[in-house]
């Protein structure tokens, strides 16, 4: 079971009761992933809080400690770049299993990828499809004619 830690709750002092939180909604006693869900902080209503307010390292080594505590089997991020995870992998005691990133055939991040691999951190993709954030230029995965091929050669859907 993964969840995610929201931006509202980066705040140190903020993160175990979110935790214990999303523990007692799913009725379990701790999750195998957790997830810092962006690399941004916000109040409650959504206005951001500069990161120099609240450093990302702050919040990590908050779900360090949740970790250590038998909470979470394990802690990752979701949404960083390549460049914040190479500054939240100098400063953590215990780097990241896993960083979640929109991933499909036109957006490969394949920088970032290598980094992870080197730092033995994995990857889980979403929006595999393509993201319905795309605009309105961007080619359509499911209609790409290389995809469809594919999907064709194998007896299967674009999907």
């Amino acid at each position: 079971i993964t969840s995610k830690l929201w931006n509202s709750k980066h705040a140190p002092a903020d993160v175990e009761p979110a935790l214990r939180q999303t523990l007692a909604d799913l009725q379990v006693d701790y999750l195998d992933l957790y997830l810092m869900h962006w690399p941004v902080a916000s109040k409650e209503d959504g206005t951001p809080i500069s990161l120099e307010q609240i450093p990302l390292i702050y919040t990590w080594r908050a779900m360090e400690v949740c970790r250590a505590k038998g909470l979470c089997k394990d802690i990752g991020v979701s949404n960083f770049s390549k460049k914040k995870l190479q500054d939240l992998c100098k400063l953590a005691s215990h780097k990241p299993a896993v960083n979640q990133i929109e991933l499909h055939p036109y957006l490969q991040m394949k920088d970032l990828l290598e980094y992870g691999k080197q730092e033995n951190i994995h990857f889980t993709g979403y929006s595999p499809l393509g993201s319905s954030q795309q605009g309105k230029d961007t080619p359509v995965v499911m209609e790409d004619p290389v995809i469809s091929d594919i999907a064709k050669k194998y007896g299967a859907t674009p999907a």
